[in-house]
């Protein structure tokens, strides 16, 4: 049977965040896939952008084509 089910280590045993229907003494076998932040909803590593997401649509300075806007930008930047 395959199981999907969220935990949390701590102190070096992985606690399962709902109860299991499971024997107490069953062997199983564990697949550990780890959550990465996402650093759009903010977290103590990343600031929260979610509030910058669309702030620039509405500049004069990014309106046009997009192919455009980013041969000016990249000959802005050679002598």
């Amino acid at each position: 049977m395959r199981q999907t089910v969220e935990a949390i280590y701590e102190r070096g045993v992985l606690r399962p965040l709902e109860r299991l229907s499971l024997p107490d003494g069953r062997h199983v076998t564990i697949l550990i896939e780890e959550e990465v932040p996402n650093p759009l909803h903010g977290s103590a590593n990343y600031p929260d952008l979610l509030p910058l997401a669309g702030c620039l649509k509405d500049s004069p300075i990014f309106a046009g084509d997009p192919l455009t806007i980013g041969k000016a930008l990249r000959d802005e930047w050679t002598c």
